[in-house]
């Protein structure tokens, strides 16, 4: 996880150094939630999108209770989380919360605070649609089979990625205080070493073409 986020306390998600696989949860004929972790053959073209693109948060709820197939569920305009994934870290499962934030700018930890509670339990679950209620969006949180996430406690990791500068992590008695469970931000060098071989328009290019399984190469 290291590698990938940057974590000023892991709290129940363990040591920072532990490895962590992405994966797909899906439902089969039986009902029983199967996986499947996402490897470098997934990328190659021809395979299914590794997205599935909601378009109101009751299809998010859909895709919470494994009802739709994707590694990530791309969330509809307004909904606080911009995409959701899973990880399997120590064989178990946590939803993992991502937001894009900051649009090019240095963020300040006041800013960092203010987004990271948007995505507490307390801010996320009210923003349900007419059509999904609230007990609806809990129920599918919670019901995540095999949770890293000790009882009682709402099984998400939340993930601030911003652009082109890596916020900075508030750290100590900040930290510690902000509500909604661990916190973490998407390290800019790993994801630049990755990408690196792409240009900014092949890249764009790429993911959207990956969200809906049509790569070209």
């Amino acid at each position: 996880m290291a590698d990938v986020f940057a974590l000023p306390t892991p709290l129940w998600l363990g040591d920072a150094s532990s490895i962590a696989h992405l994966v797909v949860l899906r439902k089969g004929d039986t009902g029983k939630v199967q996986e499947k972790i996402v490897g470098p053959s997934d990328l190659l073209p021809n395979t299914p999108p590794l997205g599935y693109k909601a378009s109101s948060t009751e299809e998010v709820v859909a895709w919470l209770r494994h009802e739709h197939v994707g590694a990530f569920c791309l969330c509809p305009p307004g909904f606080p989380a911009d995409l959701i994934f899973t990880l399997k870290i120590h064989e178990k499962y946590v939803w993992v919360l991502l937001r894009a934030t900051g649009q090019g700018m240095t963020l300040e930890t006041k800013d960092l605070k203010s987004d990271f509670e948007n995505l507490s339990q307390e801010n996320l679950f009210p923003l349900t649609d007419a059509n999904t209620c609230r007990e609806d969006f809990v129920n599918a949180i919670n019901a995540l089979p095999n949770s890293l996430a000790p009882p009682a406690t709402f099984p998400f990791l939340r993930v601030l990625a911003s652009f082109p500068d890596e916020p900075k992590l508030p750290r100590g008695n900040l930290a510690q205080r902000l509500r909604g469970g661990p916190v973490a931000v998407l390290k800019l060098d790993t994801f630049k070493e990755v990408t690196e071989s792409f240009s900014p328009a092949d890249l764009v290019e790429r993911l959207i073409a990956s969200m809906h399984g049509k790569r070209s190469s």
